[in-house]
Formats: structure tokens, sequence, C-alpha cells
């Protein structure tokens, strides 16, 4: 458990010391003198004044035995007795003078310092009344901030319990709904695998039936066709042999015939009836030489006509006894060829035989392989149904797993805001702006950090001030808040702290984060830089909104830019040439302030934020003062509206996030501001006073709060009451310079962390 604040060192702990052990007339007779209303005529000696001085030094000495003597010495009490030692240094150097004159002078400073002692003795025992009034309070305020701090821990160590077991129970499911997501699917691809293995194989095996019942009639068909037409190849075979052969036999006799016996008895009839016709015609020759020679050439060209039709009937013999031949070779050409078909048919049968063989040898293998594959999917199909099984288990605990989650968040949810309102509706956070390269010639502010290492909610900074004599001195200004950001902090480090608001914002509160300070002081860097709060609030809403989805949560995001100039509201994101005039009005719906016509644009990504946000940078209203180059002379105003349901619950909430960068205040006689800047400025200072008025009202309890003194009251009047959780961020200069303005700053801040908001 952190250690309580210690303390703030009073200014009253070590009061003034005063001359304690004698009554005014004894201190007036110790210095030769009567009180007043006596008689100053007698005389002083030097030895008389001298001791009385030194009685005067050993009284000073004394110190008052209170509780608060053990308290270290304050800088206006040393102050004070340095001013004490002065005058008895002043008195020492009167003895050295003149009788008469030292007299005098003696009475006089003896008289002032009775006086002096007199308000000095009322002024401790005033500042002792109210130093153990204030230790009571103290006591009372540390006992009770003492609880708080307790009850406070105590929630935030439940509320960190609690998310760690969120975190480390949503981590598990998480983790094992991701082993059963891959489980399941590896088991998914291993059943669609042998699913698809399954019924390739059946494919196959229909291919292969359907194959086998083919080839089987094709086989089947092919050996009776085979059998017919190797039947009826023989039969033709043998018929085309028996013709063959008789027609051979036919050929070979006939030409045998022919050579032998037809050809020799016909030329041998032939050559006789030649010879009978030639001995006729001879002897007719003869008998027609003797009739003339008519007769006689007439006899030759008949014999002539007769020898040369032998001739050719013989030719015609000759030429049909070669056409038979030619016959009987092309017989004999197409008997080889018949004889070499039914070889090859013979050879076509063998092989067809083998194959049926073979193919009767792979439908067994087949077939065994086919029962072994049955017996695999059906060994599958028993896996299949304990898989089922294990995933309608694991689905039902992840149901349940699911319902926690849900319930968590819920808890989560209540939790988170009982936390916020603990740390309080309204916090402030002090943040202080590095030396910038301008600022290298000039001179810093001290500023100290007590508990930086600790908590980090305590500033101190060394001041010039005026004592009540008009002595010039440092003086130091201790302020406390919710946290303190050193220069060195970086945009990541300040968000750190604001994370859990925007939480707040999705959960469904209204959430307002503005940055207050004079100019210069770093506001527009904290809000609006890359890295400021409204880009990575931003971010972690779009991220957070994504996580919540697998809670059954969706958000929609609407965007709204509006800046505050002269105390007139502007639309930064109307792309209209004349844009309408814009009033802040009251919904009688929700009770809450809201500007119609103003432009309203849905975010569904970061870039599409960003855009925005560089289109209203754009637009606002900028200028260059003494004090900065770019001066923002507007109260910007960027609105987040989110709208969440969940579709497993049905419960929906509607937060607001107001990111808000006010402008700088200012003093005009340092800014030494004219015209335009100075109107502006004046504005400025008039609705940041407002604000101020605002706050001091709130903490206060006043019945009446004056919102409407400015626009900008206004438009902040939902995020300072009810539920609403507001954060201030005080920038601050560290350069010597703008002390008075920081000062100024910084009391405000304090007081803005002492107001509670009414519910």
């Amino acid at each position: 458990m952190p250690p309580p604040p210690t303390a703030r060192p009073s200014k009253l702990a070590n009061p003034t010391p005063v001359i304690r052990g004698k009554s005014r007339l004894e201190l007036q007779r110790a210095a030769g003198t009567t009180a007043p209303g006596h008689s100053r005529s007698r005389s002083i000696n030097s030895d008389s004044v001298r001791a009385s001085s030194k009685s005067s030094l050993s009284m000073y000495d004394r110190r008052p035995v209170s509780a608060a003597a053990s308290r270290p010495q304050s800088r206006q009490e040393h102050a004070v007795d340095e001013t004490l030692q002065k005058r008895m240094d002043y008195l020492e150097s009167l003895l050295s003078q003149d009788n008469d004159s030292r007299n005098q002078k003696l009475n006089a400073e003896v008289m002032r310092l009775r006086t002096e002692y007199s308000r000095l003795e009322f002024e401790r025992d005033k500042l002792q009344h109210m130093l153990e009034h204030k230790d009571e309070e103290r006591e009372k305020y540390v006992g009770t901030e003492e609880k708080l701090r307790e009850q406070i821990y105590a929630l935030q160590e439940k509320n960190a319990a609690l998310l760690r077991e969120n975190a480390g129970a949503e981590g598990n499911l998480k983790n094992e709904l991701a082993d059963m997501k891959m489980r399941m699917r590896e088991q998914y691809e291993q059943d669609l695998e042998r699913e698809r293995r399954r019924m390739r194989t059946e494919f196959e095996e229909q291919v292969a039936q359907q194959r086998d019942t083919i080839l089987k009639e094709f086989n089947s068909q092919w050996d009776r066709a085979m059998e017919l037409k190797t039947q009826e190849l023989t039969r033709n075979l043998e018929e085309l042999t028996e013709k063959h052969d008789r027609e051979l036999v036919q050929l070979e006799t006939k030409l045998h015939q022919v050579h032998s016996l037809e050809l020799e008895e016909k030329v041998q009839e032939l050559t006789s009836k030649y010879e009978e016709q030639i001995k006729f015609l001879n002897d007719r020759l003869e008998n027609a030489s003797k009739n003339g020679k008519e007769a006689l050439d007439q006899a030759q060209l008949v014999h002539e006509q007769e020898t040369k039709r032998l001739s050719e009937l013989a030719e015609a013999e000759v030429r049909k006894v070669r056409h038979t031949q030619q016959q009987l070779e092309e017989y004999k050409e197409k008997y080889d060829e018949l004889r070499h078909e039914t070889e090859s048919l013979r050879a076509s049968l063998s092989e067809l035989s083998a194959s049926t063989v073979s193919q009767e040898s792979v439908s067994k293998t087949q077939q065994s392989r086919i029962e072994e594959l049955e017996y695999q999917l059906e060994t599958q199909k028993n896996k299949n149904s304990e898989m089922r099984q294990i995933m309608q288990q694991a689905q039902e605990e992840r149901d349940v797993a699911h319902d926690k989650l849900i319930k968590a968040e819920i808890i989560r949810r209540k939790l988170h805001n009982e936390v916020q309102e603990l740390k309080g509706n309204i916090r402030v956070f002090c943040r202080v702006r590095p030396p910038l390269e301008s600022d290298a010639t000039a001179d810093v502010t001290q500023i100290e950090y007590p508990d930086y290492d600790f908590e980090a909610q305590k500033i101190l900074l060394t001041g010039p001030s005026e004592t009540a004599m008009g002595e010039k001195i440092n003086k130091l200004y201790p302020f406390s808040y919710d946290k303190v950001f050193a220069p060195s902090s970086s945009n990541v480090e300040v968000y750190e702290e604001i994370s859990q608001l925007v939480q707040s914002a999705l959960d469904g509160y209204n959430v307002c984060i503005f940055a207050y300070g004079q100019t210069g002081s770093g506001k527009t860097f904290t809000m609006s830089s890359k890295d400021g709060m409204i880009p990575m609030a931003v971010r972690q809403i779009f991220s957070t909104a994504e996580s919540l989805k697998e809670k059954g949560w969706t958000y929609s995001l609407q965007g709204q830019f509006l800046e505050i100039y002269n105390d007139e509201v502007r639309d930064l994101l109307c792309t209209k040439k004349s844009p309408q005039k814009l009033e802040i009005r009251m919904d009688k719906e929700t009770s809450g302030t809201t500007v119609p016509g103003l432009t309203a644009v849905n975010l569904d990504s970061p870039e599409r934020v960003s855009h925005v946000i560089e289109t209203a940078s754009q637009n606002r209203s900028v200028a260059a003062t003494k004090l900065n180059e770019r001066s923002s002379r507007s109260h910007s105003v960027f609105t987040l509206r989110l709208a969440g349901s969940n579709k497993i619950t049905g419960h929906t909430c509607q937060g607001t996030l107001n990111l808000i960068d006010l402008a700088g205040s200012e003093r005009v006689a340092q800014s030494q501001a004219t015209g335009d800047r100075l109107k502006e400025a004046i504005s400025i200072n008039k609705s940041l006073s407002a604000l101020r008025d605002v706050m001091q009202a709130l903490r206060e309890g006043n019945r009446v709060v004056p919102y409407r003194n400015s626009k900008l009251t206004m438009l902040l009047q939902d995020s300072l009451k009810g539920n609403s959780k507001t954060l201030m961020f005080v920038n601050i200069s560290p350069m010597l310079s703008s002390i008075n303005e920081t000062i100024s700053s910084l009391r405000f801040a304090e007081n803005v962390n002492k107001t509670e908001l009414k519910k």
C-alpha cells in the first residue's frame, strides 16, 4: 500500500521567536525607562543599557516550549530573526555614541521594540491557536485520507485481481478456443481429406466396377464375336481352301490339258485343217490358174484373210491362257492373305485369353482392397462420432466460458466505474512544458517534484515575493493534484493515465477531457499532436471496440468538431462557403446541450478520424502573437458519440467523449495585443473567467451555477454534472517570465481539484 501523503509544511509551523519570562514593566525597567505615562527624565547610563541589551538578546534567543518548537524554521521567521538581529546590532552601535543622544535614541528604540514585542506576542498566540486547529484538521484529514486510500487500494487490488483473473480466464479461454479451433480445423481438414479420399475411392471403385462390368461384357461379347468370327473365318477358310484347291486342281488340270492335249490337238487339227484348206486352195489355185489370173488373186486374198483370222484366234486362246494364269496367281495371293489373317486372329485370341486372366487377378486384388477400405471407413465413422461428441462438449464449455466472459465484462464495467468515482469525477493533471529552443537565453522557474518517484502528485515552485515590510524574497508555492507530469514525460506516459476515462466513454458515460493554461504552454501539443490525446483515444476506441466483438458488442461512432471564436460557435467540418449561424440549445428529450445544424460525420476507421482532425485543424482560427508564433484564438471541441449494443445480452449504451483544447489565457499588458488580437484576447479571457466562476459555484455547492455566462460553459454543462467524468489538464510554462500566469493557472486548477459534481 502506498504511504499516506505527508503533511504539507506550514508557514506557521515555527512561530516567530518572542521574548518570554518578563513583563512589560520589567522590560521597561531593564531598559532604564518607565512605562508610558511615567517621567522619561531619568538618565540612562551606558552600563545599564548594555545590560538591558544583553538581557534582551538573551531573551530573544529563547524559544517557546510547544509542540511546534521542533519544526524547521520558515523563511518568514528567519527574516524576522534577521531583522531583530539587525536592530540589536543597531543598539550596540548606539552604546558607542554620546550619552544624551544615545539615551534618546535608546528610549525611542526600546519603545518601538516594546510595541513590536507586543504585536509579535499577539501574533504568536494567534498563530499557535491556528496551528493547533490546523493540526487537528490535518490529523482528521490524514485519517480520512488514509481510510480513503485504503479503500481505493483495496478496490484497486480487487479490480486488479478481477482484471487479472478475467484476463487470465480470457487468455486461457482464448488459448483453449484457439487450440480447439486449430484441432477442429485440423480434424476437419483430416476428415475432409479422408472424405475426399473416400469419395475418390468410391468413384474409382464405381469406375472400376463399371469398367469391370463393361470389360466383362466386352470380353464376353468379344469372345462370342471372336468365336463366331473364328468359326466363320474357319468355315470361310475351309471353303476358300477347298474352293481354291478345287479351282487350283481344275486350273492345273485345265492348264495341263491345254498345254498337253487341247493345244496339241487343236494345233494338229488346225494344222491338218490348214493343210487341207491349203491343199484345197492349192487345188483351187491350180484350177483357178487355169481359169485365169483373177481367180488367182481372189484365192490369194481369201487365203490371207483366213490366215489372219486363224492367227487372231490363236492369239485369243493364248491371251485366255495367260488370263487364267493371272487369276491363279491372284487366288494364291488371297490364300496367303487369308492364312496370315487367320494366324493374326489366333494370336489376338491368345492375347485376349491372357488379358482376361490378368483382369481376373486385378479384380480379386481390388476386391480385397475394397474390403479393407470399407473396414477403415467404418473405423473412421466411429472416430468421427467420438469427435462430434468431443466437439459438442467443447462447444458447451465454450458457451459456458462465453457466458462467464459476458458476466465478467458487466462486473468489470461496474468496478471500473466505482474506481473512477472513488478517484473523483473531476480530476486535475498538471503538465510542465519543457523549455524550447527559443527560450535558451531566458530564465527558467525553479520547479521541484517532491514525490515524483512515488505518487507524483505534488509540485513546488520558487518565485519572487515581498514581505510585509516590502522586502523582496523568494517564496515557495506548493500545489497538489491527482497527477503531475515533469517536462520529460511523453504523450504516451500521459495517455496511460487517461486511458481508463476513455474506457468509461465506451462503457456509456459522458467523459470530458480539456486542456487549460496560458498561451504557449503546450495545450495543443498535448491534445492534438500526432501522438496527442485525441489520436491515441481514437486508436484505443477502435481497438477496444474490435476486441469487444468477441463478447457480442458492436459500436458505431459519430464525430463533430466545432470552435468557439469570439463567443460564436463555428463548424470546423462545414464545407459550405457561407455556413449557417449555430446556437447551443437544450434538448428536451435528453435534458442535455446540443448544437442543431452541426456537421456530424460517421467514423469507421482511425484514418477517417485523422482526416477529420486534419480538416478541422486547417479551418481553426490561429494567429501569431508576441507570446506564441501559432496561438489558438478559439476553443476547439471534438465530440465523439459512441453507440454500443450487445446482440447476446440485449444491452445498449450511449457514451460521449469530449476532447477540448481551450484557447490560451493571456495578459493583454504582456501580450501587447491590438485590433483583432485584442478583441480575441478579451473574448478568451471572458470565457475562461466564466469557467472559473462555474467551478467556484460547483465547489461552494451553490444551487444556481452560471452556465449561461458564456458559450463555453453552456457547452460544458453536460460534462460538469451528474455521472459525468471530467479531467482537466493544467499546462504551465517553465519560464520565469510567465511565473505570475503560471501561479494563477495552478491556483485555479487546485480549486477545480477540490470540486465535486452533484449527482
